[in-house]
C-alpha cells in the first residue's frame, strides 16, 4: 500500500533527475554498466510514482468523489470503504507507476529495442506454455507448505509489526471481494491478475534480471536476486519465502524458454487462481478457502512439488540450457 506524502517533493529535483538520465542516453555500444542501468531503473519508479500519485490525487475526488485524497491515500479503512477508488489507486500507483511505466520507459532512455529486450516478439510454443501452467499449478499448491512452515517462524516483538501489516493489507484485499458480480469479478482478474503479471514481469524478469546476467553474478545469482527483489516488494512476512520461491520459478521460466510471454502467462495464471478461489469462497461458491495455506493439506502440497521438480528438471533437460551461461546480451 502506497503511505507516501509524494506531493511534498521538490519538482526541480525530478527534473534535474531527468536531465542526468537523458544525458546517458547514448550509442548502443556505449551504455552505461548494468549497476548505473539498474539506478537510472529505479530513478524512474521514482519519477513515475510520483508522476501517477499526483494524478491519484486530483482524480480521486472527479471520478469518486473522495473528499479528502490525502486521507485516503495513506488510510486503509477509508480504502476499505470505496473498493472502486481503492483498485484505482492501487493499480495506477503500485502496477503502472512502481513497474510498468518505468519499465518501458526505460528500454527507451537505454535505447534499446523493446521487443528483442523483452524477447516478446514472438508467442512461444504451445508446448512451453502448457509445461508452464501445469508447473505453476503445482507450484501454487506446494508453497502452501512454504507459507505454513513461516508462519510458525516466532518474531521478536519489534518485528511483530511485519505480520500486523500484513494481516491489514489482507483485511484490505478481502474487501474488494465484497462485491458478487461477473462485472466486478472481470475487474478483479484485470486489476489484480492481468496488468501486475505484465507489469511485474517487464520489472523483474524483462529488466532486473536481464541486468543482473550481464554482471558477475551470473545466471544463477540474477535469477535469485531479482526473484528476492520481487519477494521483498510485497512486504508479506508470512509469505516472503513462497514468493521468493515462485519468482525463482518465474525467472527460470523465462531463461529455459528465452521468452517472457512465459513467464507472464505462468504469473497470470497464478494470480487468476488465487482471485477465483477467494472470490469463490467469499460469496459461498465454495466451502472453503482454498487460496489459503490452511486449507491444503501436506500430502497435496508434497505431490505437487514432486510435480513442479519434475517438470523444472524436464525442463533443463529438454532445452538444454545451462545455468551457468549467460545470453541476455539483447540490443
Amino acid at each position: 500500500m502506497i503511505k507516501s506524502q509524494f506531493w511534498l517533493i521538490d519538482l526541480s529535483a525530478i527534473k534535474k533527475c531527468y536531465v542526468c538520465i537523458l544525458s546517458m542516453n547514448t550509442a548502443f555500444s556505449n551504455r552505461p554498466n548494468p549497476a548505473i542501468q539498474l539506478g537510472v531503473l529505479f530513478a524512474l519508479v521514482g519519477i513515475c510514482l510520483f508522476l501517477c500519485l499526483f494524478f491519484i490525487k486530483i482524480s480521486l475526488p472527479v471520478l469518486f468523489g473522495v473528499k479528502d485524497p490525502d486521507l485516503f491515500i495513506v488510510s486503509m479503512e477509508s480504502q476499505q470503504k470505496m473498493i472502486n477508488a481503492s483498485l484505482f489507486m492501487q493499480s495506477l500507483a503500485s502496477t503502472w507507476g512502481m513497474f510498468m511505466l518505468p519499465a518501458l520507459i526505460f528500454t527507451q532512455v537505454m535505447r534499446y529495442k523493446l521487443g528483442d529486450f523483452f524477447q516478446v516478439n514472438s508467442f512461444p510454443r504451445w508446448s512451453d506454455v502448457i509445461i508452464a501452467i501445469v508447473l505453476i499449478v503445482a507450484g501454487g499448491v506446494f508453497i502452501n507448505l512454504i507459507v505454513s512452515l513461516t508462519k510458525m517462524i516466532p518474531l521478536p516483538a519489534g518485528l511483530e509489526s511485519l505480520r500486523h501489516s500484513q494481516e491489514a493489507t489482507e483485511k484490505l484485499i478481502k474487501s474488494f471481494f465484497s462485491k458478487n458480480s461477473w462485472t466486478h469479478f472481470a475487474i478483479l482478474l484485470l486489476v489484480l491478475a492481468a496488468l501486475p503479471a505484465i507489469a511485474e514481469e517487464l520489472f523483474f524478469r524483462g529488466v532486473i534480471q536481464n541486468l543482473l546476467q550481464k554482471t558477475s553474478l551470473g545466471t544463477i545469482g540474477a535469477i535469485v536476486i531479482s526473484a528476492l527483489s520481487f519477494s521483498l516488494m510485497h512486504l508479506e512476512f508470512d509469505n516472503f519465502f513462497a514468493i521468493w520461491f515462485m519468482g525463482i520459478v518465474l525467472g527460470y521460466l523465462y531463461f529455459v524458454t528465452q521468452n517472457l510471454w512465459v513467464s507472464i502467462i505462468a504469473h497470470f495464471i497464478n494470480n487468476a487462481g488465487m482471485i477465483t478461489m477467494k472470490y469463490a469462497f467469499i460469496n459461498g461458491i465454495l466451502e472453503a478457502d482454498l487460496s489459503e495455506s490452511d486449507e491444503v493439506s501436506v500430502p497435496y502440497t508434497l505431490v505437487a512439488g514432486l510435480v513442479m521438480f519434475a517438470l523444472l528438471y524436464y525442463l533443463s533437460k529438454t532445452k538444454g540450457k545451462f545455468l551457468h551461461t549467460k545470453n541476455f546480451t539483447h540490443e
